[in-house]
């Protein structure tokens, strides 16, 4: 199962909805996660490829992902200090992020 690939409006979006309570059932999702990487980097493409295996566990997880070049101001928003990152949004703020992708029983535990 591919990450879903969300742009940096859609997740604006998302986020302004969330901390304002509006939007539609699909958007109130009270944690997501998204995994920001760049397309040449080695590292991101096989923690991309845990986070697949780790959605094939659970299909019902809140994951996509977001190209961190094509985005111009949510890393700056969000401090994300390198890729891959992974990022846990709850009750409308960044809560953790993981920058380290070691295994997916490690990412597993740390998005159940």
């Amino acid at each position: 199962m591919q990450l879903q690939e969300w742009s940096e409006e859609q997740l604006k979006n998302w986020t302004a909805e969330s901390r304002t309570g509006q939007g539609n059932s699909e958007l109130e999702v009270p944690i997501r996660f998204v995994f920001f990487y760049t397309p040449l980097c080695g590292t991101c493409k096989v923690g991309e490829r845990m986070l697949e295996v780790v959605l094939e566990l659970n299909p019902m997880l809140p994951l996509g992902k977001c190209n961190v070049n094509a985005c111009r101001t949510l890393p700056y928003e969000w401090q994300i200090e390198s890729v891959p990152c992974l990022l846990r949004w709850e009750q409308g703020q960044v809560q953790a992020k993981r920058y380290r992708l070691s295994a997916v029983d490690e990412l597993y535990r740390f998005m159940s």
